[in-house]
């Protein structure tokens, strides 16, 4: 049992902010495994080792997020036995001591399931040139067609944007859950050969070859999940002064703009692109940044990709303490919004955490009370979102990292 309640005014830095000029934001890389790997389910193995580092201090905490939410706490999981079959988004982040936030290292690892027959309908993937769409006919025994939506893809001296469809009425035969196709566009100059596999859940993969611009070149394919799409995040200071743009889950090597507009006169306020890093991550911060890059409360916030855009209004959202005897976390935000507080537990795996949602009453005040189900104490750490107002609830949300004590 607390004897006292001792309330903490969160005055230290937080994720992705800095509040000193000279903090600089620790590094993760995922060296093991190396690339996007394809294991077989059950009893299939990987290896998992990153490095971690930080000029100007320590890491402190490692997260890693692997299995489809389960995870490790270590620089260097090691060798993994995976207990269900899909395709798995694998990161791996650290805190410094400061409270900073890495960037977030990521690799696909594909689990095959045991053999099944493919499904009639659509398939698609990513390639290093952009997208692939397969359409199988019923009862799923041949492709029928195949689109290639190229995104700035160079090959050769020709770099391609368009998405061109090449189609096979008798279609080209899956033999088992195997295939080979290979088709030429003569008006464009281009010759695309792919070959693969399909199982259950669309979990699909395989390779590809092109010959454009008088070169060859090839890499490799995976299945692109229905339900993963771009992001947008206002990340700010717990008192909404230092503020950082973040997009998650674009497409790696492309390049993504950003608009800010307040509204006032119908015009963009501010404008700038930058390229997607390998991890799907477009960061657009504060200080890093030509002036005048600001987000303000009201604001309507865009990134658009070479394909996709989402769009967001800025929601005002404050944290003024944690309570720690108590185990409570408040602060401030416009009445009816809605809040969730996650608190993330270090005894679990990545991404263990407790979470509390609510809505903000007339005084604008909210407070989140843990007390039931979990005891805030050193090391732990959450997120604050602001995720819906009456009219905008879109997946993308104002928040705020913060560390304890």
């Amino acid at each position: 049992m607390k004897r006292s309640a001792v309330t903490l005014a969160i005055t230290c830095c937080v994720v992705l902010t800095a509040c000193q000029d000279e903090n600089e934001w620790p590094t993760a890389r995922i060296d093991s495994p190396g690339q996007d790997t394809t294991i077989a389910w059950p009893y299939g193995t990987v290896d998992f080792r990153g490095t971690a580092s930080d000029v100007d201090g320590v890491v402190v905490t490692h997260d890693w997020g692997f299995d489809f939410g389960r995870g490790a706490n270590v620089e260097d999981p090691g060798e993994y036995t995976y207990g269900n079959w899909g395709v798995d988004t694998v990161i791996y982040q650290v805190f410094d001591d400061d409270g900073a936030l890495s960037n977030t290292a990521k690799v696909v690892v594909t689990v095959l399931g045991l053999p099944a027959d493919p499904a009639p309908g659509d398939w698609s993937g990513v390639a290093e040139f952009g997208e692939l769409v397969f359409t199988l006919d019923d009862p799923a025994d041949a492709v029928t067609s195949v689109g290639f939506g190229f995104d700035g893809w160079q090959c050769g001296t020709v770099t391609r944007n368009a998405t061109v469809t090449a189609e096979n009425p008798i279609g080209w035969p899956i033999t088992g859950s195997g295939f080979s196709l290979d088709t030429t566009f003569g008006a464009i100059g281009l010759t695309m050969a792919v070959e693969g596999s399909f199982g259950a859940d669309h979990v699909a993969s395989g390779s590809w070859t092109g010959v454009s611009g008088g070169a060859t070149c090839s890499g490799t394919w995976r299945a692109r999940s229905d339900s993963v799409s771009p992001a947008l995040s206002v990340r700010v200071h717990p008192d909404f002064s230092t503020k950082a743009v973040l997009g998650y889950d674009w497409l790696p090597g492309g390049h993504v703009t950003l608009e800010i507009d307040n509204g006032a006169d119908g015009t963009v306020d501010y404008q700038q692109t930058t390229t997607v890093g390998d991890n799907g991550d477009a960061r657009f911060q504060e200080g890093h940044l030509p002036p005048p890059f600001t987000v303000a409360e009201g604001d309507s916030v865009k990134l658009t990709g070479d394909k996709l855009q989402v769009r967001y209004k800025v929601l005002y959202l404050t944290l003024t303490s944690v309570d720690a005897a108590m185990d409570l976390v408040s602060g401030r935000a416009r009445a009816g919004t809605g809040v969730e507080v996650n608190v993330f537990d270090p005894a679990l795996p990545f991404p263990g955490a407790h979470a509390v949602r609510l809505v903000v009453d007339a005084t604008g005040m909210w407070t989140a009370d843990f007390s039931q189900v979990f005891d805030i104490v050193a090391d732990s750490r959450g997120v604050v979102s602001a995720y819906c107002i009456p009219g905008i609830c879109t997946n993308a949300g104002t928040g705020i990292d913060w560390n304890w004590p």
